[in-house]
């Protein structure tokens, strides 16, 4: 089964898709989506064409270590989202082939059921609890809002009493039974983070995500030794590589974005 072309579709506001095509009309979609790139990402997934078109389909792996490893300049989130979008087609179309979920290709289904949670965003700590009642309304049992708005890195006792507050509405509004997990997106220093994230504790976030930037993951150690509280991270690591300084540190959750890790 050769691969005869490769297409990409934006759709607004920020989704790419890839399509491959194949001479036995068997096709395969994927998702490379990388908020604010989409061109960038686009121009790079047309530029895997060389080393994809007139090539076997079924060579899944095969083809990711080509797009990964054959050219001087590898990673980061442009390349990742370009790789995750074409490496889904292929499962795609090897699924269709056989006739299975790509699960099953993966060693089978893990779990029945899944626990999500609600984004309810938060930068406005007056509106938390009227946001959290919607999502339980809804039948959901957890819930994950910003922890603050942009701010200087070091923070003001003012922007400490904020994230206090939105973290105390919460848990008022969850009680005991639900969760909430507070996402900072990278907004504060190591030094704050391991002065703030303590006065979190008595609040039991579930987790708390990318306190730092990932440029500061030589600092997740430090954070994970300052609280008890769960420290998640890993939407901006886009390979295994770039997962290995994390889980070194200790954080309790990986997140990596499927449409961009390569």
């Amino acid at each position: 089964m050769i691969i005869e072309s490769i297409e990409t579709f934006l759709v607004p506001p920020r989704w790419l898709f890839v399509r491959i095509g194949t001479d036995s009309g068997l096709a395969g979609w994927g998702e490379a989506s990388l908020e604010g790139h989409a061109e960038a990402v686009r121009a790079t997934v047309h530029a895997f064409e060389g080393l994809l078109l007139g090539q076997d389909a079924a060579r899944i792996e095969f083809h990711w270590q080509r797009m990964t490893k054959s050219g001087f300049y590898r990673g980061g989130p442009v390349f990742g989202s370009a790789v995750a979008g074409l490496d889904q087609a292929l499962w795609d179309i090897k699924g269709k082939e056989l006739g299975v979920p790509v699960y099953e290709l993966l060693g089978g289904s893990v779990r029945d059921r899944v626990r999500v949670y609600g984004w309810i965003g938060g930068d406005d700590p007056s509106g938390v609890a009227e946001a959290i009642e919607g999502q339980l309304a809804a039948g959901l049992t957890a819930v994950k809002m910003n922890a603050s708005g942009p701010q200087d890195n070091l923070g003001a006792l003012a922007d400490t009493d904020a994230i206090l507050a939105r973290a105390a509405a919460a848990r008022q509004s969850l009680g005991k039974d639900n969760d909430f997990a507070l996402d900072f997106h990278g907004r504060i220093s190591p030094a704050y983070a391991r002065r703030l994230l303590p006065m979190l504790e008595e609040f039991h976030p579930l987790f708390v995500e990318e306190p730092v930037v990932p440029e500061l993951g030589a600092a997740l150690r430090s954070i994970v030794d300052a609280t008890s509280i769960p420290i998640a991270t890993g939407e901006r690591l886009y390979s295994r590589w770039d997962c290995r300084e994390a889980l070194e540190a200790g954080v309790a959750v990986l997140q990596p974005d499927l449409g961009r890790v390569a």
